[in-house]
């Protein structure tokens, strides 16, 4: 129940930073995620360039992302438990 869940929030500290630390990281991705494109066009426009490659330049970024969590993930399994 929503009961449960909050009371379980203020008694495990460590839940409740997980969440805001995901809320966080969520805000931020939406925040780029809107403001990426005009910020490369205007810095296209300073340079002299009419096109931009936004579907190349996006895949790009969110396949260094994965590869920046598969990096991690076999980083973490190598720490001694």
């Amino acid at each position: 129940t929503l009961i449960h869940s909050w009371s379980r929030l203020l008694t495990e500290p460590v839940l409740l930073h997980l969440g805001i630390l995901s809320s966080l990281y969520e805000a931020t991705l939406y925040a780029f995620v809107f403001l990426w494109t005009p910020a490369l066009e205007s810095r296209a426009q300073a340079a002299g360039r009419s096109e931009i490659a936004h579907g190349k330049i996006f895949s790009l970024m969110m396949l260094f992302k994965a590869v920046g969590s598969r990096v991690f993930a076999s980083g973490l399994a190598r720490l001694p438990a």
